[in-house]
Formats: structure tokens, sequence, C-alpha cells
């Protein structure tokens, strides 16, 4: 069975990948590079995860509010979601 993910799970698996990435290349990195580098490059990645961090605060918010829209439309009577189950 297939497991369905939300935005939310989305944007945090992207976001732990991208870690994971940036953290192989700083490795690499602090054997190219000098010392007086690395610490460029340690600040390089800082601001970047920064930069990550508000995106997916962005996305768990803006997942939230879609997800609140949602339910308001549907106690007012508006079908918005699937039916989870078979088909016949």
């Amino acid at each position: 069975m297939m497991k369905h993910r939300n935005q939310s799970q989305i944007a945090t698996s992207c976001y732990v990948g991208t870690l994971r990435k940036e953290m192989s290349n700083v490795e690499k990195t602090n054997s190219e590079f000098p010392v007086e580098n690395q610490q460029a490059v340690i600040d390089q990645f800082q601001k970047q995860l920064q930069k990550l961090e508000k995106q997916l605060q962005f996305e768990k918010d803006r997942n939230y509010a879609l997800n609140t829209l949602i339910d308001i439309a549907e106690e007012q009577g508006i079908r918005i979601r699937k039916k989870s189950g078979v088909k016949r």
C-alpha cells in the first residue's frame, strides 16, 4: 500500500536530503581548502541552512493554512477532499 505524504512531510524530507548533501560537501570541502577558507565555507553553509529553515517554516505554515481552509469549507458543506476507500 502506498503511503501518502502531506506537503509538510515532503518539505521536511527535501530539507533533510539537502542537509545531508551539504554535510557531505562540507566533508569534501574540508580537505580541499586551507583553514582560512574553511570558515568562509562554514559561514556560507550556515546562511544556506537559515534560508532553508525559513523556507521549511513557510511551507509548514502554508500547509497548515490550506488544511484549515479546506476544513472550514467542508464544515460549510463543500466537499473538497477525496473519500478514502475502494471505488465500486
